[in-house]
């Protein structure tokens, strides 16, 4: 297990399934995959780039996607991921937010 595997307990037994954490650009494309992919099932209409991932990961506020997010891979390929955040609101502190 190398050290940015995540352990998520009470996760379903399915075969090949690992939790890690963010790993930096080279996620981008997979990242692309799973939202095209996601789109194209959903029937919604996307057109992300890679460029669009790279400007909004580079631009994020509240949040380290190196401790803030989560991915999921069956057999190494990446299935699906999200990250958390937070924001202040008003009188009420702090807000945390996951997608």
């Amino acid at each position: 297990m190398t050290n940015d595997q995540i352990t998520l307990v009470g996760a379903h037994a399915i075969p090949g399934l690992t939790f890690r954490r963010f790993r930096g650009e080279s996620n981008y494309p997979s990242m692309l995959a799973v939202i095209l992919s996601s789109a194209a099932t959903d029937q919604i209409e996307r057109h992300d780039t890679l460029e669009d991932i790279a400007r909004n990961y580079s631009r994020l506020t509240n949040c380290d996607p190196y401790q803030g997010m989560i991915f999921a891979e069956i057999a190494g390929e990446l299935v699906s991921y999200a990250r958390g955040w937070w924001w202040d609101e008003a009188g009420a502190g702090s807000t945390p937010g996951f997608a």
